[in-house]
Parts: C-alpha cells; sequence; structure tokens
C-alpha cells in the first residue's frame, strides 16, 4: 500500500507514510521495528525545525506566507515568521510514531485536529472555512499524493539504508545431511596404485616361517 492521508476535520488529520517506498521491504524483519522507530524521532525532528522556521517540510509547498504586521506585532513581539507557535499547544499535539505494518502514522488526533486542519487545509470541511476566510495554508501534513520535501526523504533513505548495511549476514540452514557433516578422507600428497598399497601373506612371512607354520599345524592334527 502507498502512503496516504485521512482527515476527517473533528478528531483525525494523519498521514500514513510507507516506508516500504523508501526500502524498508529489505530490511531483515528482526531490525524493521528499530528501523521504524528511528524514522518516526526523525521525521518529527525535522519537521518541527523547518516549522519552526517559516519553511513547510512538504515538497511543493515552499515557506508560510508571513504574519501581518498588526498580528505580530500583537502576538509575537513584532516577529512575522509564521512557524506556528502561539501556545505551543498545536505543535505539542503532533505525533509520529510507529504504526502497524511498514507504516508510520504522523499528525495529529483530538481536540487540536479542527486548528491543524485549517493550517494544512486537507478535509473538506477545512478547505470550504478557507475559502471563506481566506486564511493562508501552512501545509505541513501531507495531502494524498503528495511527499516530504528532499531534505526529509533523502534523509529517511539514509536511516533505511543504514539498517540494510549493518544486518548481519544471513545464516545457511544446515541439515545432518548436509556435507559439512561429512567426514572428509584425508588425501595423500604421494598417489599410490592399489598393487603398491597391498599388503599380502608374503610380504609379513619369509617362506621358511610358512613352511614351519605349516609343518606344525599339521602335526597337531595327526597329518604326516
Amino acid at each position: 500500500m502507498a502512503s496516504r492521508t485521512e482527515a476527517n476535520g473533528n478528531t483525525r488529520l494523519l498521514h500514513y507514510l510507507d516506508l516500504d517506498e523508501y526500502g524498508l521491504k529489505e530490511v531483515p524483519d528482526q531490525e524493521k521495528s528499530s528501523a521504524k522507530a528511528e524514522v518516526a524521532e526523525y521525521l518529527l525532528e525535522q519537521t518541527l525545525r523547518q516549522v519552526a522556521s517559516g519553511s513547510s517540510p512538504v515538497a511543493g509547498e515552499g515557506r508560510f506566507r508571513i504574519l501581518n504586521p498588526e498580528y505580530a506585532r500583537k502576538e509575537k513581539g513584532g516577529r512575522r515568521t509564521s512557524d506556528l507557535e502561539l501556545e505551543g499547544d498545536l505543535k505539542d499535539s503532533l505525533i509520529s510514531t510507529p504504526s502497524v505494518g511498514s507504516f508510520i502514522k504522523y499528525g495529529h488526533e483530538g481536540d487540536q485536529v479542527p486548528k491543524s486542519d485549517g493550517h494544512n487545509q486537507i478535509s473538506g470541511k477545512a478547505k470550504a472555512w478557507a475559502r471563506q476566510s481566506g486564511h493562508p495554508k501552512r501545509r505541513y501534513i501531507p495531502d494524498d499524493g503528495q511527499k516530504f520535501d528532499n531534505s526529509i526523504t533523502s534523509g529517511i533513505k539514509r536511516i533505511i539504508d543504514d539498517f540494510k548495511r549493518t544486518a548481519p549476514p544471513a545464516r545457511q540452514n544446515v541439515t545432518e545431511d548436509d556435507d559439512l557433516f561429512q567426514t572428509t578422507p584425508t588425501v595423500s600428497s604421494t598417489t599410490e596404485t592399489p598393487e603398491q598399497t597391498s599388503v599380502g601373506t608374503s610380504d609379513l612371512f619369509s617362506d621358511d616361517v610358512i613352511e614351519g607354520l605349516l609343518e606344525d599345524a599339521f602335526n597337531r592334527r595327526g597329518i604326516f
């Protein structure tokens, strides 16, 4: 499944980032949870950093429209950068956490959703309100078909690639029938023919010894 966004305008504004698009499927199963957790933490840190500077972390959205002078003087001490920081509750409610399968759940749940949707303008309700009010769009949550900007997507790919490179090599399945359990005979460096390596009776005893043994055997059996 591809990345997707859910926005109901009231209690849920979530982007589900599919890490299989970044190579998670090539990470060993035992490392996938760690990779997802690291990506989730990185995504939250980078989003907050860019929003604080007045820039959208979503590709193609650019910088946020600056605040009007009167509002900036009254609420922000004259600072006109739109950093979505008034009381702090909006940013504090932003989540980025591993979800089911290959997904990261990123966005808002709960009572901050209407405020967030007013800035992101993703749900139909928020888009209608923005048209009537003229409120500028300050999107930091991707809609369907959108991605995070190049700096963030490159960082996600680096994290996933690191987990692929540091993964332990796959262990080979070994059974008792494998050659690893077979005894390998020692091969002499000297090649010998069967005739050279066979040992006969004549090599062990002389003719006189053999005749003596036969004579003793005949005497024991009463053969003269």
